[in-house]
């Protein structure tokens, strides 16, 4: 029987990585405190993502197969994913992340010691990234629009769905979202409206929805002013870093409440 492989993307398996216990894994502490945090990169940095028409239709039906299950990305889905890229797209997204944040980069690599370890790491944890980027809007999101909510505003209508799908990480970085929690000034760049622009036509892609003529259409019309008009792209874009940072503030006051 094949060993369960570890929710890091390490490649190695649960026993030899995070399943170690007692002695062994306080030794090695670093190091897998190190993988962890390489484990959640993709998540938070949307410029980390994959760039293969083999990967685009697994990341696809991954994707679908995953729906609506309560489920992250399995350890064997970014295994599968990571293995279609090559060589060089895996040097590519490698060197994104180390040129932009050498330190931290250096620092991770020194505590994991294992470099092409902690390489493949990043990679799967982008191959994550971009599997959940795919996921179908929930039905119930579709379904609170079908009696004519938004109707008359229907890129707002594709902002909500995006939101409540939980894609708003998609186009903003955590650091992004931080600085505007923080209340610091965060603009529209070159590389905001390609990603807020791929989201809704994923969505458009699902349309229509069977027994939702109502909020499809809406949805279709909301995601076809995305795509032609640029004032609809950033005003998506603008909504999803409101959402955003309405995620952060939930998380900040359970965090709160939990200590």
């Amino acid at each position: 029987m094949l060993e369960e492989l570890c929710r890091c993307g390490s490649g190695r398996s649960h026993r030899q990585c995070h399943g170690l216990r007692g002695r062994l894994r306080r030794g090695r502490g670093p190091e897998l405190h190190a993988l962890a945090e390489v484990h959640a990169v993709g998540a938070f940095f949307p410029f980390l993502r994959p760039q293969s028409d083999a990967f685009d239709g697994y990341a696809q039906i991954t994707a679908e197969t995953i729906g609506e299950a309560p489920r992250e990305v399995s350890p064997a889905e970014a295994a599968a994913g990571a293995a279609l890229l090559d060589a060089a797209e895996q040097e590519r997204l490698v060197a994104l992340w180390a040129d932009r944040y050498p330190d931290r980069w250096s620092r991770i690599c020194a505590e994991v010691s294992d470099r092409a370890l902690v390489e493949w790491a990043l990679v799967a944890s982008s191959v994550r990234a971009a599997i959940m980027d795919r996921r179908a809007c929930p039905r119930g999101v579709l379904e609170g629009l079908e009696g004519g909510r938004l109707e008359r505003s229907p890129a707002a209508a594709v902002a909500l769905a995006l939101s409540l799908s939980l894609w708003p990480q998609a186009v903003w970085s955590y650091e992004e979202a931080m600085a505007y929690v923080s209340d610091e000034p965060v603009g529209i760049g070159e590389e905001h409206v390609p990603r807020v622009r791929a989201q809704p036509a994923r969505l458009a892609a699902r349309l229509p929805e069977a027994g939702l003529p109502r909020a499809s259409a809406t949805l279709q019309r909301g995601c076809e002013l995305v795509a032609d008009e640029l004032r609809m792209a950033i005003g998506v874009a603008e909504l999803l870093l409101d959402a955003y940072e309405l995620q952060l503030d939930k998380r900040a006051s359970y965090v709160s409440r939990a200590n």
